[in-house]
């Protein structure tokens, strides 16, 4: 069975506007092996209050650089979700 990768993503409330983000919109794609690991992450993204915008892909999602920052993590180093 081939892996599937299913890509997660958020804007985070917290890190956009400031920073490297400043004046942009940051988003946080979670790159998740399969539906365990992405459904987790569409419920940690839809229920923590520092994120909103939560959406889904089989691609991988662009986001234009002049309007967005964005930061490509794995899905199993959001451990702030594990319980």
């Amino acid at each position: 069975m081939e892996k599937e990768t299913i890509y997660v993503w958020a804007t985070d409330k917290f890190l956009s506007g400031w920073g490297k983000a400043e004046g942009k919109i940051h988003k946080q794609v979670a790159v998740c092996e399969n539906w365990t690991e992405a459904d987790k992450m569409l419920n940690g993204f839809g229920n923590d209050s520092s994120y909103k915008n939560v959406n889904w892909s089989y691609d991988k999602p662009y986001f234009t650089p002049s309007r967005y920052t964005c930061t490509f993590r794995p899905a199993k180093s959001f451990t702030c979700w594990d319980k």
